[in-house]
């Protein structure tokens, strides 16, 4: 796994392809974990690249202004008052059941917890694997 964070670093924005690849390389108990602390790390590091020169905001600024910027140099995603769509994630429709937005779920924390320096909360409360037309993602401090 760690020998894996630094070829993201170097590809980003351009790793949703390793990323996928990874997905189904993985034992599906791993899945949800792993995809999630890559998620996390790549979160935290784009926030320090990118983000970590402004003053702190409320969750709901941090999101608009941190986590939709990011975000969307990976994917179309949209900010509908608190909560954040993602109509194209490259991780849904892999035959199996459930909300499967590990990665984005786990990177969007790691953008957010470095703005806040404590845990945020990051719930995908709706996926398209799951029948859903966008993947929705909430957020609690």
């Amino acid at each position: 796994m760690e020998t894996l964070l630094p070829q993201l670093a170097r590809n980003y924005p351009n790793i949703l392809l390793q990323l996928v690849a990874l997905e189904r390389e993985l034992p599906p108990a791993q899945r949800e974990a792993t995809l999630r602390y890559i998620g996390q790390r790549v979160g935290a590091w784009v926030y320090k690249r990118d983000f970590a020169l402004g003053g702190q905001l409320p969750l709901a600024d941090s999101v608009r202004r941190i986590a939709l910027p990011a975000m969307r140099q990976l994917v179309q995603a949209e900010l509908h008052e608190d909560v954040l769509k993602v109509r194209n994630s490259p991780f849904c429709h892999r035959g199996e059941s459930g909300e499967c937005c590990h990665f984005l779920r786990g990177m969007l924390g790691g953008l957010l917890e470095g703005q806040h320096g404590a845990h945020v909360h990051v719930v995908e409360s709706q996926c398209r694997n799951t029948g859903a037309e966008t993947c929705r993602f909430e957020f609690e401090s």
